[in-house]
């Protein structure tokens, strides 16, 4: 699957309210990898490429496709954190 970096960002307080309701789940859940993973994924929604490198993204984005690791939750959580900001 490819994914594209839309242009259009979350704006601030997208962001906010996504990442409070990320930290609130979170408390909630046993899963704290899958939570991390969106929370990341949701700064690089906001942030774009100023928030770690192309080769991360790329690299989580494909094990989240692939879900062949036996622990992706990380990259399950990211994949989902960052679509939620580029959901065009």
């Amino acid at each position: 699957m490819l994914h594209v970096e839309s242009k259009r960002r979350l704006t601030r307080v997208q962001f906010i309210t996504e990442m409070a309701r990320a930290v609130m789940l979170e408390k909630r859940d046993e899963n704290k990898d899958y939570w991390n993973g969106y929370k990341r994924g949701l700064r690089r929604a906001f942030h774009g490429k100023a928030w770690g490198t192309e080769e991360e993204h790329r690299l989580l984005l494909s094990m989240a496709d692939e879900q062949k690791e036996p622990n992706c939750s990380f990259a399950l959580g990211y994949r989902d954190g960052f679509h939620t900001g580029n959901s065009d």
